[in-house]
């Protein structure tokens, strides 16, 4: 019988049956503040949030005791979390994240391996369509296959936004080649509407000093670029078109 069994079985019978109902009971919706869970936290964390008599009753009397015996336990540095959260460029991501982290203990409880109610994270491949011919391409990217439609594709990230009720922290385009796709900007400027937190996987060649303002315009936070050798002959053979290697790395300048 393995260790984590047994703390899994313990915790089941003993942690877990407290913190379900005590999360439930601020685990709620409001019409007109919205998610309590992620006010609370707010609440808690010092930030001068205006809430409903009803919501700040639950937490004030439920939550905010329930936060501060949490991070007592776990010697959470509340000054870290103030920053992180309410002063920080993704705070919100990282609310949602804690969301869905509150969420998973609700539905599941504590136990090995975590389960959050949500991804914290989705890695998109938006599109099959690629420049390059890529030795290890997990997609086997390239050949023309169905794709998803701008709409399609729009109601997928609506889908994103409201995973659990709490939405999604971080979204990564990625695919085949991201910017091949010719409505990608417009997806991305839209799932920057309703995802914090947006990064893009590209293998560098098509970005463009025009592409590079398009990237950071249309809200991409972070851009993931591989090279696969320091030299123009290791990559270009892994990549599978003579070249690649310095339209990469002039892709990397370009973004800089």
């Amino acid at each position: 019988m393995s260790r984590g069994f047994l703390e899994n079985l313990l915790l089941s019978s003993t942690v877990n049956p407290l913190l379900k109902p005590i999360i439930s009971r601020f685990d709620k919706g409001c019409a007109r503040d919205g998610s309590l869970l992620l006010n609370s936290l707010r609440d808690f964390l010092g930030d001068n949030i205006d809430l409903c008599h009803e919501c700040r009753r639950i937490s004030r009397k439920i939550a905010k005791p329930f936060y501060e015996i949490g991070s007592r336990i776990f010697l959470t540095d509340k000054k870290f979390m103030r920053n992180a959260f309410l002063q920080n460029e993704y705070g919100e991501a990282w609310l949602k994240g804690f969301g869905l982290m509150m969420r998973g203990i609700e539905k599941f409880g504590i136990r090995q391996p975590f389960t959050p109610a949500a991804p914290f994270e989705i890695v998109w491949n938006v599109t099959y369509s690629c420049n390059l011919k890529c030795a290890h391409c997990y997609e086997n990217a390239g050949a023309p296959r169905p794709e998803l439609s701008t709409e399609e594709a729009r109601q997928v990230i609506d889908r994103f936004s409201n995973l659990s009720g709490t939405g999604l922290p971080a979204l990564s385009f990625s695919g085949g080649e991201p910017l091949t796709r010719k409505d990608f900007f417009e997806l991305l400027t839209y799932a920057r509407k309703h995802v914090n937190y947006i990064s893009v996987a590209s293998n560098g060649t098509l970005i463009t000093k025009d592409n590079a303002n398009k990237l950071k315009e249309s809200g991409a936070s972070y851009v993931e670029i591989s090279l696969d050798g320091a030299s123009p002959r290791i990559h270009d053979e892994f990549r599978g078109v003579k070249g690649a290697f310095e339209k990469t790395l002039d892709g990397v300048k370009k973004l800089l």
